[in-house]
């Protein structure tokens, strides 16, 4: 029965986490510096505008004008949730791996910095857990953000990107991450900086691919970032 009652609820979560996606990859693809997401998004509503003037009793103008009218409402929900699509789930029995097991790669989806005043947001990156210099867990991943046109280098920004959150602030949920329609194990956490000019919450979600590779770096985050004593 429980089953029965969350089956419809999981197939919404898969459907919009590939609109999700495939939206987040647009926004990544621009036509004149404009975001294809947004090119979409003004289209839309011209050609919904367009099939309501020329509509004579064609079924072909009519799919076309509600597709578009879905295309809109989606897109537009898909930007307000900044392309993510996290449900939230009790963790199960999984038992932790070994250490040897895991070798902290996840897939990233939140605010990391190349440099103290130089940040951005990623979906979907690979990344590692880390540890600095200093004992602190951090999240690294090596990517290349530099805005290009036309095969010309406009702004280079290519490097380890992470994000390190300070001990003793990290707030965790369990969940799904929908990454396409296939959901991941994940966890959603809220912490606040430790690096940067502000000491700002923030919220990232990191998913793994197996439930006990969820559970190991909740062991780890316990461990290293809200060790169980007072500071």
């Amino acid at each position: 029965m429980d089953r029965e009652i969350h089956l419809p609820l999981d197939f919404l979560y898969s459907f919009m986490g590939w609109v999700a996606f495939h939206a987040g990859h647009m926004s990544r693809q621009s036509i004149n510096f404009i975001p294809s997401n947004v090119v979409l998004i003004g289209l839309a509503p011209l050609i919904c505008l367009i099939c309501l003037i020329a509509y004579t009793g064609q079924i072909w103008i009519l799919l076309l004008g509600v597709l578009s009218a879905l295309m809109f409402v989606l897109l537009i929900i898909s930007s307000l949730i900044k392309h993510t699509v996290f449900q939230r789930k009790r963790s199960s029995s999984a038992t932790a791996q070994t250490l040897e097991n895991f070798d902290g790669e996840v897939l990233f989806n939140g605010k990391l910095r190349l440099s103290e005043k130089m940040f951005n947001r990623f979906l979907g990156v690979l990344a590692r857990i880390v540890t600095l210099e200093d004992g602190s867990l951090g999240f690294a991943s090596l990517i290349d953000a530099s805005t290009t046109m036309y095969g010309f280098v406009l702004s280079e920004q290519r490097g380890v990107w992470y994000s390190v959150p300070m001990p003793g602030s990290l707030e965790i949920t369990d969940g799904v991450f929908y990454y396409g329609a296939k959901g991941h194990p994940a966890l959603r956490l809220s912490y606040t900086e430790k690096l940067g000019p502000k000491r700002r919450t923030e919220v990232a979600i990191v998913a793994f691919s197996s439930e006990a590779e969820r559970e190991t770096a909740r062991l780890w985050f316990a461990e290293k970032v809200n060790p169980p004593f007072d500071y």
